[in-house]
């Protein structure tokens, strides 16, 4: 036999090689005219139009080739339906307090960097799900069969003398083992995975933002055994503080003086640095004293009014300067009353401000004592704290004490003076109580809780030095001065 073959038609001849092409293209045109395709399978182009597209795109490839290989495309899938769930969670916890919805902008950039990396990784590292088969609703004529078999190479090999196939050939469509007219189930593509787990994020994200708006629209209550825990918090710190106050030796009187480096923060103070530490409580056996549905905010301050008496500041603060001049979150003040010498009870409208600024309307009482020549103390506490809607404007209203936001509830304040050379050394420690985190958002707000408070009052301490220094001199060598008396 010839080692040609004769092509159906034409009965010309043809090398092999020509023969095998011939071949292809018949079974190419074969396949293609005996299948049609559904209705909407056109490939999918997804656009992206924005500014920032090239730049993203440039990012998530340098992003993919420096992250781990163990990270695939699944786990970045799912970091983002678990981000949307944190953004719920940040939302839900606000109704506490309302920096926890930095937590959301977290979330969202954790979403973003799943929802975006994880098609990224896919595809640069060729990890993409096979797209799904196609239906077939006609199969091939029967005719076309037969000459596919026929001149397939490695079917016909006796007959037509053809060339198997190489790893340069193409290789044969496969057949559809399905009846006509029967559609093949659709496979599960990486489309429709992607798909699913979007709609999957934004109904957790749709549920979670719903629960946290309503959740962060009621009032929290202030509960008895939240105040109960304060209240023991008080009577811990105040028996420690009149212990110190009243110490046995005149060489220890502020807070500083009974801790391991007194010697060293004393050197900080009288440089003019200010000094703040975080403080805590404890009962009598060493333990936490808890605070159900509650937090307190424990800190000591201090810091040295320069070239001032113990007199002049005294009277300042008794007779001379308002509140306002001295605290920068007190934009309104009036005394109310001097139930006795040396006693005040004041009125306070407080601005306060965090990630957001929250007004308040209190009222204190004040008590100066001097124990002995040279040093004196104070103590002032909140007896009404109300927080105010509208503030500033013709609709401001307080809200019913207890049953606001939960920002601050109970303020305590404690104070220490003492004269030395360079100066008067003050000292402040400050209790406050407010609603208590959530756990699962602790790690991320108590930072930026902490952070603001150790700010709030290094400026409060930085802006009474300053006033104080001035103007404590000049109120002193007015008329109407006096001292405060033992």
């Amino acid at each position: 036999m010839e080692a040609t073959a004769m092509t159906a038609n034409a009965g010309t001849r043809t090398t092999p090689r020509a023969a095998g092409a011939a071949v292809t293209a018949a079974r190419s045109t074969t396949a293609t005219t005996g299948t049609k395709k559904p209705t909407g399978s056109a490939t999918h182009v997804r656009e992206h139009g924005s500014i920032l597209a090239a730049a993203e795109k440039r990012a998530l490839i340098w992003m993919v080739a420096r992250l781990p290989r163990r990270v695939n495309a699944d786990h970045l899938t799912a970091l983002g339906l678990l981000a949307m769930v944190g953004v719920g969670a940040s939302y839900w916890a606000s109704q506490w307090y309302e920096p926890a919805l930095l937590g959301a902008v977290a979330g969202l950039a954790l979403n973003w960097f799943g929802d975006s990396l994880d098609g990224t990784v896919a595809r640069v590292r060729n990890h993409q799900r096979p797209p799904a088969p196609q239906a077939e609703t006609e199969s091939p004529a029967p005719e076309a069969k037969r000459a596919d078999n026929r001149h397939a190479p490695g079917n016909g090999d006796m007959m037509t003398n053809a060339p198997r196939p190489t790893e340069h050939s193409t290789p044969p469509a496969p057949l559809s083992r399905h009846p006509a007219g029967r559609p093949r189930r659709p496979a599960v593509t990486d489309r429709t995975v992607r798909a699913a787990l979007a709609a999957a994020r934004r109904v957790a994200l749709a549920a979670a933002l719903l629960g946290g708006t309503v959740a962060a629209a009621a009032a929290a209550d202030l509960q008895p055994r939240t105040i109960a825990a304060w209240d023991r918090y008080v009577e811990e710190t105040e028996r420690r503080i009149a212990a110190e106050i009243e110490h046995e030796h005149g060489d220890r009187f502020l807070v500083r003086d009974f801790g391991d480096d007194a010697a060293e923060a004393r050197r900080e103070v009288l440089t003019g640095r200010i000094r703040i530490d975080r403080l805590e409580t404890r009962d009598a056996e060493g333990e936490r004293i808890p605070v159900p549905k509650g937090a307190i905010h424990h800190w000591l301050g201090s810091a040295l009014i320069p070239d001032v008496t113990l007199e002049e500041v005294l009277h300042a603060l008794i007779h001379a300067v308002e509140p306002e001049a001295l605290q920068d979150d007190v934009i309104e003040s009036r005394v109310l009353a001097r139930p006795g010498k040396d006693r005040l009870e004041l009125f306070l409208k407080l601005r306060r401000k965090q990630i957001v600024t929250v007004h308040y309307n209190s009222e204190h009482a004040a008590a100066y004592t001097r124990h002995r020549p040279g040093v004196a103390s104070s103590r002032t506490i909140a007896t009404r704290i109300a927080e105010l809607d509208d503030a500033g404007t013709p609709a401001e209203r307080e809200k019913p004490v207890g049953r606001d936001r939960g920002f601050l509830w109970r303020l305590n304040t404690y104070w220490r003076y003492q004269q030395v050379d360079e100066g008067v050394i003050f000292e402040v420690e400050s209790l406050s109580l407010s609603r208590g985190i959530p756990r699962l958002l602790r790690w991320m707000v108590s930072p930026l809780v902490n952070r603001t408070a150790r700010d709030v009052l290094t400026q409060t301490l930085a802006s009474m030095a300053e006033v104080l220094s001035t103007r404590a001199p000049a109120e002193f060598a007015g008329p109407g001065a006096r001292t405060l008396e033992p």
